[in-house]
């Protein structure tokens, strides 16, 4: 397979990734809105001179209000990680074809070993990225939300919660496309790299080839 096939199908890839990762952001609006306006229905909340007996209801809030995303969240989770394992699939068998269009291996073993290691790292630094993100940031740590809830209950505290929740996942989105993208221009530039070593290599083969056989046929011609 020619090397700049191999980038077409490693861009396809990519963009194909890019168009999952913008669907689910698509798909989060009716499912936000539904679970926080028990927290937008409640009194005005300051963490600095509430109750005890205050604190602990709004913390039972903001877990129901996270449970009650849970079950949506753990689909994107799941979701997310079959994009990257499409992607990271795709140039891995990208990488075989060359191979196997070769009469010898231009990809060595360990760039497969380190690829493989590098993609069981991203997969385990984005795991559970939307759940995660939900539950930072529905948490009486977040300064943001303690904020919002320090409002009167009505439609500006339940919209300021909307927005707080469609922000999160926009920013859980952004940082798995991020690092989806990044990724796979890190491997791209690898590859390159190798691609073009192998090409040289192969050249200067040639031309030494080339000149050895010039001197024979030069001495051939003499005697």
């Amino acid at each position: 397979m020619g090397f700049f096939s191999f980038l077409g199908s490693v861009a396809s890839a990519v963009v194909s990734g890019i168009k999952a990762v913008g669907g689910v952001l698509g798909a989060v609006g009716g499912w936000i809105v539904d679970k926080i306006f028990s927290l937008g229905d409640t009194p005005s909340y300051d963490s600095k001179t509430a109750t005890v007996d205050q604190t602990q209801k709004v913390n039972e809030l903001l877990e129901k209000c996270i449970q009650g995303y849970s079950k949506e969240a753990e689909e994107y989770d799941k979701l997310a990680q079959n994009i990257i394992k499409a992607n990271f699939y795709t140039i891995e068998e990208k990488l075989s074809e060359i191979n196997k269009a070769s009469d010898k291996p231009i990809i060595d073993n360990f760039v497969f070993e380190s690829f493989k290691s590098n993609t069981k790292n991203i997969n385990k630094s984005l795991d559970k990225i939307y759940s995660k993100q939900i539950s930072n940031t529905f948490s009486l740590n977040n300064n943001k939300l303690l904020n919002i809830l320090k409002l009167d209950k009505g439609n500006k505290k339940n919209d300021k919660l909307r927005d707080l929740a469609v922000d999160t996942v926009t920013k859980a989105n952004n940082t798995l496309l991020c690092e989806l993208s990044d990724f796979t221009k890190e491997q791209q530039n690898f590859i390159s790299e190798k691609l073009s070593e192998y090409m040289t290599n192969r050249k200067n083969t040639l031309i030494t080839s080339k000149n050895e056989t010039e001197k024979i046929l030069a001495s051939l011609k003499k005697d």
